[in-house]
């Protein structure tokens, strides 16, 4: 992480204040949910009932806040029926985008929850709960004053995917993306902490803050690429523990003790070494990550950082082990990856490592990130039978990431051959290791070289979140649909940032002007791009008073550079 980097980190934890290892000292309980939960989680449902008062006393109000669809808040009041709380004991407060500006503040809606025992944030989007729940200075509205009320005076707040990670105090905004596609695990090594969603990398905002002890990441091993996101989220804003929940599984954390596990899946908890990784023109490494997975009837303690595991599962031995032998995880990314690299590679196996990559590609160019697993004298692996199924913990096992390129050999072996000296070179080196403007089969960026309109609508394409969809796109008479390249032109064509010509075709081997370069990155720039250089303006100004005079890849890969990664200057 380079020092610039380190200072944004630290000025976005001053906004959302100091992190405290022990939760808030009111006699409450959280209940956090990793999404998917099934009316059928005994474990769950009944804690959550009982951190209410009991099935008699206990008083719910669900908020559909984060969502578009009030369907799964009702459910939720089904569910806890069949819990034995009362129908007239629990109900959906319709706080919605479209009324929000109001209901936030109307007494009926209010008095509902200085009734309750109990709150319910529903799923949906987290960005959207905590915008409509807070003012625009980031202070409390009335509801939400009232909602830290019921957990002041030692009631539930329970929340399911965005409802749980909105209750942690520095949340994971990314939801939602226009491109389902994106890796968002290999994105945040890339591109790092970034200000705005539709950029690359990683978003950090400010969220509630009834969960102090870290960041809470949700649908943890079903969706792809989340332990590469919970650990740079979690090195670079300097919070101590990075917590990524599975579906249909809980965080119960008391105000005044231990966090408990419950429900189906796994807890992985991330916990950065000291140095908390280093960022650089060829990708992001950080070593000696503490990954643990503890799940039904585990507990950790934020202050101490001791896990104790449910004596039903016994400590596995080496003798016993089930495999001897590396496995090859070839896509570390993917639902239910990791469980199978620290169960089957590490608990289950006699050996001591367990290697994993995740990669992609850019036509004959790839990158991506190394992971290694490795035992340490510290490790331990259990388990047993909980609920008629076999359940595994284990505990401390290293993490290293290091960045890859072609061949899955270090990055720093395909640095451009081409490039110069200096600024310049680390920044063109940059733009090519991230695959925006991959070098060639001869390790060549060609610095000089015109930029085509191909060329150019790919690199506009990996810079930003753009639509996926293709419906949006007209029809392109000469692109070929089988080529890699021909999804992200239309994307940029279906976008509006760059156009065809009259008989609807795209020229993709044409030379790019300089006006029609300034008109789109001027676009990704409005989109929210964090740019800390003070002449971007000015140089997208020159580069538009080129006018039809075509540009290099070098001009373009220091303006990208520029855009994107500003954390990497000196």
């Amino acid at each position: 992480m380079t020092q610039c980097a380190r200072v944004v980190a630290a000025l976005f934890i001053s906004t959302v204040g100091t992190f405290i290892m022990a939760q808030d000292s009111s006699g409450g309980h959280l209940v956090i949910v990793g999404g998917g939960l099934r009316p059928d989680n005994r474990a769950v449902f009944e804690k959550l009932v009982e951190f209410a008062g009991g099935p008699e006393a206990a008083r719910f109000v669900v908020l559909p806040t984060a969502s578009v669809s009030t369907v799964d808040s009702y459910d939720v009041c089904k569910y806890l029926m069949t819990y034995g709380v009362a129908a007239e004991r629990s109900e959906v407060l319709l706080v919605t985008q479209q009324n929000a500006a109001t209901s936030v503040a109307d007494e009926a809606i209010l008095a509902k929850v200085r009734a309750a025992t109990g709150v319910f944030l529903s799923g949906g989007d987290q960005r959207r709960l905590v915008r409509l729940l807070t003012k625009a200075d980031g202070s409390d509205t009335p509801l939400l004053a009232e909602i830290r009320n019921v957990y002041a005076r030692g009631g539930v707040i329970g929340g399911t995917s965005a409802g749980a990670s909105a209750q942690s105090a520095t949340m994971l905004a990314v939801s939602g993306l226009h491109d389902l596609l994106i890796d968002e695990g290999l994105d945040s090594l890339d591109f790092g902490i970034t200000s705005h969603t539709d950029q690359r990398g990683l978003l950090l905002t400010q969220g509630f803050g009834f969960f102090k002890s870290g960041i809470v990441d949700q649908h943890f091993t079903q969706f792809r690429g989340r332990l590469g996101r919970l650990t740079r989220a979690t090195a670079d804003s300097g919070v101590p523990f990075g917590f990524g929940i599975d579906e249909n599984t809980a965080l119960l954390v008391a105000s005044d003790g231990p966090i408990q596990i419950a429900g189906a899946g796994a807890v992985t908890i991330v916990k950065p070494g000291e140095a908390r990784g280093v960022d650089g023109p060829c990708g992001f490494k950080i070593s000696d990550v503490s990954v643990s997975m503890l799940s039904a009837g585990d507990t950790f303690d934020p202050v101490s950082g001791a896990v104790t595991i449910d004596p039903i599962k016994p400590l596995l031995v080496r003798e016993k082990a089930e495999y001897d032998g590396n496995f090859l995880i070839n896509d570390i990314a993917g639902g239910g990856a990791v469980p199978f690299a620290l169960v089957a590679g590490l608990a289950e196996n006699t050996a001591e490592v367990q290697e994993s990559l995740s990669i992609k590609f850019h036509g004959s160019y790839m990158h991506g990130y190394r992971y290694t697993f490795r035992k340490r004298p510290t490790t331990k692996a259990y388990g047993g039978i909980i609920d008629e199924k076999w359940t595994y913990s284990v505990v401390d096992v290293q993490l290293d990431i290091v960045p890859i390129a072609t061949g899955l050999e270090p990055a720093e072996k395909h640095r451009p051959v081409d490039v110069p000296e200096g600024e310049l070179g680390e920044a063109l080196t940059a733009i090519a290791f991230r695959g925006v403007m991959p070098v060639d089969q001869q390790h060549r960026f060609r610095p000089d070289d015109a930029i085509t309109r191909g060329e150019f609508a790919c690199a506009l394409a990996r810079s930003a979140h753009l639509p996926a969809s293709h419906l949006a796109s007209p029809s392109i008479q000469d692109l070929d649909k089988e080529k890699f390249e021909t999804a992200e032109i239309r994307r940029v064509v279906a976008s509006g940032w760059m156009q065809l010509d009259a008989a609807q075709r795209f020229q993709p081997d044409s030379k790019v002007s300089g006006s029609d370069a300034a008109t789109a990155l001027k676009k990704l720039v409005a989109m929210g791009a964090p740019s800390t250089d003070a002449d971007m303006a000015k140089k997208l100004e020159t580069l538009q008073n080129l006018g039809d005079e075509p540009v290099t890849r070098s001009q373009i890969g220091q303006l990208l550079f520029g855009i994107l990664l500003p954390s990497l200057k000196k």
